[in-house]
């Protein structure tokens, strides 16, 4: 159970590359959008050529099909909530950090309730995908006028979170059925999908930038790479 949580902190550390505010605070957003994507992209490809397979062999079609949807739309609707809460810009964005967090470092305990060792390529992927997301969340938040004192804090408490929610999600599912088991790996990796589509693609494509189709292809067969270690 604490490797779960070890592994997940090891592959959340990346996010602290935002709070170095007086080191990469100065990166251009061409850097950050292509950071992004290629971050994004890799992520991508192991969710859909590793872990959805996993979802299937433990729950089926139909248990794999609902998880997924489940989970995106979950995800979806705390994510609404929280833009929502524009009175309180810090809570929400402190809110919104650790949410993003929380479906891929459940998705690394999946990985292993269901083979007994940590799956490496989701580890490297989310691992690179953060970089990409803290670079861009701490733009965004000093672009908000918010103080680098509170981005520091930020990171480290989402760094928190991960370690949190994968000791927690290896706890839930341990002992689960297969077919429970196959359920929430689909969900966690809909929210996962959702997720890098509502906070990091957004980024990478921001910019008329003519690099992000290749970076994200780049990306996107290194994943594939990765799933077949």
């Amino acid at each position: 159970m604490l490797d779960a949580g070890f592994w997940a902190v090891v592959a959340a550390s990346t996010l602290l590359v935002g709070a170095a505010g007086p080191i990469f605070g100065h990166l251009s957003r061409r850097a950050i959008a292509l950071t992004a994507a290629f971050g994004a992209a890799a992520l991508i490809s192991v969710l859909a050529f590793n872990l959805d397979e996993h979802a299937y062999e433990l729950a089926g079609a139909g248990g794999a099909v609902s998880g997924f949807v489940a989970g995106a739309l979950a995800f979806f609707v705390a994510d609404r909530v929280l833009a929502n809460q524009g009175r309180a810009l810090r809570r929400a964005i402190a809110l919104g950090a650790a949410l993003d967090a929380v479906p891929e470092s459940v998705l690394i305990a999946f990985t292993i309730v269901e083979g007994g060792d940590v799956g490496g390529a989701v580890v490297a992927a989310v691992f690179l995908s953060n970089i990409g997301e803290s670079l861009a969340g701490s733009a965004r938040m000093r672009h908000a006028g918010l103080p680098e004192a509170f981005v520091r804090r930020l990171w480290i408490g989402v760094l928190l979170v991960a370690g949190i929610s994968a000791v927690l999600g290896y706890a839930l599912f341990n002992n689960a059925s297969a077919g429970v088991q196959g359920f929430g790996h689909a969900f966690a990796t809909g929210a996962a999908m959702c997720m890098l589509a509502d906070t990091i693609l957004p980024e990478a494509f921001r910019r008329d930038e003519a690099l992000v189709g290749i970076v994200v292809a780049l990306g996107f067969i290194l994943g594939f790479g990765l799933s077949l270690a």
